[in-house]
């Protein structure tokens, strides 16, 4: 397992988090502890458990309403803070999927033994027995517990809980969990309520230049398999204007692939909306079939990013 030398980002508020590299990712070391957006507007702090069980919008809190805590777990925040679009990571970097947090654990030989992988060593933050700790991966994992929805605080000492950015139905979002007593990361969901650490991805630096085709550039690859909402995410978090293609920009890429040098086969996605709630336009690239998806059910296709030139 390569590692990189270690780098710092700062976010808006000035706070500054070491990065390492594991294998094809660039991850932050610390829990994030941010307060504002990235366009500057501030995310509310909410103390109050009546209160925080109400919201359906951002927020953060420290463990226990104690700022001594957030000095050394950084904050836990609800859901919503993670996927407001006016971006809680700092520049350059995005909260990960779970399809990111699952190439992590393969990254790390699977998930059974990941999370020994993932913790800090020792006992200075994790309650015993801390399974199998052994920070091998750099990503040094603290058991910054969680606020429940309904309940208060738990688990300090004894659980490492981390959001994803995938949203698996109205109440619910992706995370991944560490414990004290098992080496293995468990990638899970829990309630949107909630209150959960973050960990911050550094936005793919690959193929900022891509192949033109007229006025778009295509993105150089097929950047992997996605359900459709995964796949809007995954073009988002490459920045620089990279998008799904609409129904004709599909069709354009199929019909120029040999000038592109696409030899994909299977659906891949457009953004153009098909008839009836919750379908899609996509296009299979063996033989140029167009044909409607359910978004719905999770149903992944390939993706090809492209942007306006």
């Amino acid at each position: 397992m390569e590692k990189a030398i270690k780098n710092t980002i700062t976010d808006i508020d000035g706070n500054t988090y070491n990065g390492i590299q594991i294998e094809n990712q660039f991850w932050l070391t610390e829990n994030l502890n941010v307060s504002k957006y990235r366009n500057g507007d501030d995310i509310p702090e909410v103390k109050d458990k009546k209160e925080w069980k109400k919201l359906t919008t951002g927020a953060w809190c420290y463990y226990d309403n104690n700022a001594e805590n957030g000095a050394i777990y950084g904050k836990l925040y609800n859901w919503y803070a993670v996927a407001d679009p006016r971006g809680l990571a700092p520049e350059g970097y995005h909260i990960p999927s779970s399809e990111e947090w699952n190439t992590m654990l393969a990254n790390l030989g699977g998930d059974f033994g990941a999370g020994g992988k993932m913790k800090e060593k020792g006992t200075t933050h994790w309650n015993s027995p801390n399974e199998k700790a052994t920070n091998q991966s750099g990503f040094t994992a603290l058991p910054a517990g969680t606020r429940w929805e309904e309940e208060n605080f738990n688990d300090l000492g004894d659980t490492a809980e981390f959001w994803s950015t995938t949203e698996y139905n109205s109440e619910v979002g992706g995370s991944l969990k560490v414990t004290k007593s098992n080496r293995n990361a468990m990638l899970s969901v829990s309630r949107k309520k909630g209150g959960s650490s973050v960990r911050c991805i550094k936005n793919s630096e690959e193929l900022i230049t891509g192949i033109k085709l007229g006025k778009l550039e295509v993105f150089n690859k097929n950047i992997g398999e996605f359900s459709f909402n995964d796949a809007k995410l995954a073009c988002a978090k490459i920045g620089s204007g990279w998008r799904l293609p609409t129904k004709e920009e599909l069709n354009q890429l199929f019909e120029n692939k040999d000038v592109i040098g696409y030899q994909g086969e299977g659906a891949h996605w457009s953004s153009t909306n098909a008839e009836g709630l919750g379908y899609v336009w996509g296009q299979r690239f063996n033989d140029g079939f167009q044909n409607h998806y359910d978004t719905t059910h999770k149903f992944k296709c390939f993706v090809i990013p492209v942007k306006s030139i």
